[in-house]
């Protein structure tokens, strides 16, 4: 079953979005699940894992869900000013940029692996998670410089 470690850019009862993809990623019968499965803690913005099978037609069903980063609250609740006031950006401007960092991150830690492994640097392929933890150090040192 292929593997995938992105961000939550949408969440329906019935599924969820990552990445830029244009297609969701159905919640699979209960049947098919195993752990981790954490579809009820997922939210807009969280950085996940998930495992997943395609059917015959083409539609993609997660059999596993992991968080692995904490959500950036990509909307405002109910009663909040849809304006940060920390620094007068939207909250719309500023936390669709963390998700477009983490997205950029995520792309240059995977293209430094595939390197590594194409070089031989590398002698087996990381797990999603170490992907992930050297994106979240990339995303680090990307707002330690801004």
């Amino acid at each position: 079953m292929p593997k995938r470690a992105d961000v939550v850019t949408a969440k329906s009862p019935y599924g969820v979005k990552l990445g830029q993809d244009e297609d969701w990623l159905n919640w699979s019968k209960e049947e098919y699940r195993h752990d981790p499965w954490e579809a009820d803690k997922v939210k807009k913005g969280d950085v996940v894992e998930v495992e997943w099978a395609e059917s015959d037609k083409g539609k993609g069903y997660i059999s596993s869900i992991k968080v692995t980063g904490a959500s950036e609250d990509v909307t405002p609740e109910r009663g909040e000013s849809p304006q940060d006031e920390s620094d007068g950006q939207s909250w719309s401007y500023r936390n669709s940029s963390m998700v477009s960092l983490m997205q950029t991150c995520l792309k240059s830690a995977t293209d430094l692996y595939v390197a590594g492994l194409t070089t031989g640097f590398y002698k087996k392929v990381p797990e999603p998670g170490e992907v992930f933890a050297f994106a979240e150090a990339l995303k680090k040192l990307a707002a330690d410089e801004a």
